[in-house]
Order: C-alpha cells, then structure tokens, then sequence
C-alpha cells in the first residue's frame, strides 16, 4: 500500500493498533464518536471559535457565550452512549470543565495563530507529515489541548509524540527554532482540573520522531494489520469502535 500522507492522528492509532488503523482509513469505517471523543472534539471547537476572535479583540468572550456554543455543539454530536452513560449528567462535566478552563488556562493565552495548518516534506521520504497546530501563543509557545477523565502525573506519549512533531513542524514554518511547546489538559470529574505540562522538545525529540514516522510508513507500505490486544490500555469495548470488526475479524476477546 502507498502512502499518501503521514498525520498524527494516522500516527498514533497505528502505534495503539495496526488494525484499527485498517479500519479507520483503510476500510473508512464510519462510527458513532463515544462519550470522551464527543466531549473532546466540542470542547476542541468551542476554544478554537475564542481563541480565533480573540487573536484581533484580544479579549475572551463572555462565558456565557462560550458556554453556549459548547452547549449547542454537544446537543448536535451524534453519540454512541455505554450502558450507565447519562449524557444529560456528561454534557454538564463538560460544561464545568469548560467554565474551568476559561477561568484557569484561557485569560493568560494571547494566540497569535489558532489552527494553523502545515505540511513537513522530507527530501529522502515520498510522503508528507500534515497536521493542524492548535495554538501558538504571542510568546512563541506551541499549545496542544486535550481532555481526559483521569488525572495524569505527566504526558501521554501519544500526546508529547504529537507534539514533538508539531513543535518540529511550526519552528521550521515560522522559522523560529526557539519555540517552546506545552500540552494543557482539561481533567473531566466532579471537580474538573486543568493540568499544564512544558514539553521539552530537543534535536533528540525532533529525530526520534522522524525516525518513528519512517517506521509507521513502513509498517502501511506492509499492509501489517494485526490486533494489538497486549499491553494496551485503549484495547477495550469502551475505548475502541471496531472492537465487533476485530473480534469477527481475529477471534479472541476485546475486553469490556
């Protein structure tokens, strides 16, 4: 198989899982988004709709307003609800942690680019890397954010790969190689926390990424499909969506 283009997205679900990277862009199998998906992706949006206004107002919008367009986004996100799963009570958790947010993280942010969009060519590889930059703040910080339901003591490696690979990308487009890089997550719950982590993004990062982007292509080009169900904590019916695909396609179990 020939690959095209190399994302981060495209990155990590074949790290997590060769199958179900087969699923998701090779069969394109369509699915309804779970409950954390759903949440991440309106809260992605909401941000993205105050930060992109605030790069010319440079002030935040009400918190009402903010609020309200998570709200509506939500009610039109097509979700795939788990049994005990209220999405009245989720759509509050995500209402909260969006009001903590803009109270703890968003006031400080002064964006100077908002979804900046970049392709990385490579003069030895046919494919390029493409992504979509969350934010870079006016003091030359690459911003990365995320939403989870459980606190962390440090970064997901899925996440600091993203960002190695953003941070590379932005420094060579701005031609800024100064730039810092920092993930900031939103921790869902009764008491929703925001965490910031600096990210440390060395000559060291930049190669080890690039060299893990060859491998991944490799692995396509191979067309190496298998199920990865050791060791791997987002290898369950609740955090995969083709779990039925992969059970009919490879026998075994897909834990609950």
């Amino acid at each position: 198989m020939q690959v095209k283009r190399l994302s981060s997205s495209r990155v990590t679900t074949f790290l997590i899982c060769p199958y179900r990277y087969y699923c998701q862009y090779c069969l394109e199998l369509w699915k309804p988004a779970n409950i954390a998906l759903a949440i991440g992706t309106v809260f992605h949006d909401t941000t993205k709709h105050n930060y992109l206004q605030k790069c010319d107002t440079y002030r935040d919008l009400p918190l009402d307003d903010v609020l309200a367009i998570f709200s509506a986004g939500f009610d039109e996100h097509e979700i795939e609800l788990r049994q005990g799963e209220d999405r009245g009570i989720e759509k509050d958790s995500g209402i909260m942690l969006l009001a903590e947010y803009q109270s703890v993280i968003a006031y400080k942010i002064q964006p100077v680019e908002v979804e900046q969009m970049f392709t990385m060519t490579f003069s030895n590889k046919p494919w390029p890397f493409t992504g979509r930059v969350d934010l870079v703040s006016d003091d030359g910080i690459v911003i990365e954010n995320k939403t989870t339901a459980r606190g962390l003591n440090r970064p997901r490696d899925t996440h600091l790969l993203q960002t190695y690979g953003y941070t590379s990308a932005m420094r060579r487009k701005l031609q800024s190689p100064d730039m810092e890089a920092r993930i900031d997550y939103g921790v869902r719950g009764k008491v929703p926390r925001i965490l910031s982590f600096p990210v440390e993004v060395t000559e060291a990062e930049e190669r080890y990424f690039l060299t893990l982007l060859s491998g991944v292509a490799k692995g396509i080009e191979a067309e190496i499909w298998y199920a990865n169900r050791v060791n791997n904590n987002l290898c369950s019916q609740r955090y995969c969506r083709y779990w039925q695909e992969c059970e009919a396609e490879n026998g075994g179990r897909v834990k609950p």
